[in-house]
């Protein structure tokens, strides 16, 4: 008997243990994922679409880093503002390639 209490014992002992580990890895999971959020950059998209937007003829457009953290604008060639001025090709390709980079997602 006093074997079999020990044996129960044991067997809370580490059933609280894998609980602790349970609550401890959900809470590093949303803390990784907190992290993830302030540490991804749009520096390879703004790249990547540049390159794009070039070698199929748009050089008169580009994306930039806006002002403000993770946001984009878009450029002409001599630094302009060109949110206004976009043609109707030039916006819709852009907006094409920017849901094809959110497609892909982030490492």
């Amino acid at each position: 008997m006093i074997e079999k209490n020990k044996r129960a014992k044991a067997i809370d002992a580490l059933n609280q243990k894998i609980e602790q580990a349970r609550v401890a890895f959900k809470n590093k999971r949303l803390e990784i994922q907190k992290h993830e959020k302030s540490t991804t950059s749009i520096e390879p998209t703004i790249i990547e679409i540049n390159k794009l937007l070039e070698s199929f003829g748009f050089s008169s457009v580009s994306l930039a880093k806006a002002d403000k953290a993770n946001l984009y604008k878009l450029i002409r060639a001599d630094g302009t503002d060109a949110k206004e001025t976009l043609s109707e090709g030039e916006r819709t390709f852009i907006t094409f390639l920017y849901f094809y980079h959110l497609l892909n997602g982030s490492e």
